[in-house]
This record gives C-alpha cells, sequence and structure tokens, in this order.
C-alpha cells in the first residue's frame, strides 16, 4: 500500500524561517535603520529600475498575446478533463484579482498618487490629479492581467 503523505522540504523550509526570523528580529530591534534601509532600497529600484519594469511589463503584455494566439495556445496543461470551464475559470480568475485587491486598493490608489504623485509633481496639484487617474489604470488594465497571466502559467505549468 503506497503512502499518500508527502515529504516536506526541511532544507527549504529551514531557510525560510531563518531569513523570516532575522527579517523580523531586524524590523523590530533596528526600527529606525529598518526604516531608513528600507527607504534607500525602494528609492535606489525605483529611479534605477522604475523604467525597465514598465517596459518588462510590456514585454509580458506582448508575450502572453503571442503565447495565446499561436499554436502554444491550445496546448493542454495536466492530464484530464478539467472540472471548471474555461470561462468559469476566466471569471474565477477576475473575481479573485480584483476582488482582493480593490477591497485594498482600487478605491484609494488614485488619491494616493495625488498626494504623493513623484516624477517631481507638485502634491495636490491639478497636475497631481491628471496624473493619478490615469497611472492607476496601470495597475489595473491590461498590463496587469497580462502579469497575472503569466504567473499563472506559470504556476499551472
Amino acid at each position: 500500500m503506497m503512502s499518500n503523505v508527502k515529504k516536506k522540504d526541511v532544507p527549504l523550509i529551514s531557510i525560510s524561517l531563518v531569513a523570516i526570523l532575522f527579517i523580523a528580529a531586524a524590523l523590530s530591534l533596528f526600527p529606525q535603520q529598518s526604516a531608513d534601509a528600507a527607504n534607500a532600497i525602494y528609492t535606489f529600484v525605483t529611479r534605477t529600475l522604475g523604467s525597465a519594469v514598465q517596459v518588462l511589463v510590456l514585454l509580458a503584455m506582448g508575450l502572453v498575446i503571442y503565447l495565446a494566439t499561436s499554436k502554444y495556445g491550445n496546448i493542454r496543461l495536466g492530464e484530464g478533463k478539467p472540472e471548471y470551464s474555461t470561462l468559469s475559470w476566466l471569471f474565477m480568475f477576475i473575481c479573485a484579482g480584483l476582488g482582493s485587491s480593490t477591497l485594498y486598493w482600487g478605491v484609494a490608489e488614485w488619491a494616493y498618487y495625488y498626494q504623493t504623485p513623484g516624477l517631481n509633481i507638485a502634491p495636490r496639484s491639478q497636475q497631481a490629479l491628471e496624473f493619478s487617474v490615469p497611472y492607476s489604470f496601470f495597475h489595473w488594465g491590461i498590463s496587469a492581467w497580462a502579469t497575472y497571466t503569466l504567473a499563472s502559467l506559470i504556476m499551472a505549468y
């Protein structure tokens, strides 16, 4: 008789726990230094890689469209008959992604960008308002769904 018990990846779990405990200890013991380090990393990444991230998202959109419309779009992932139809899966992805995100950011993101717009735009100005609404669509439009799709394909395969 075969056992259905799956083995745990002890090294992976151990390394993850040590990393989490180390980060939690650093944040707890040195809150100001941790905040300064996090802000420095954030500033470096956004100033150095901000445009690269947007270009990568654009490339992800192109890749997803290519995969969906090419011969690779008909490859079955997994075995057996799917439990749900394609349309059901589509609606589940949309509802899960939008539902969880909307609860937190959907209503307030434009206001966040209005108050802290970046790009040397004065906060709470007309220009900040004109920037904040369209920029929030970057996170809620087709570019976001392209990145969700790539992540879903990786998990499904």
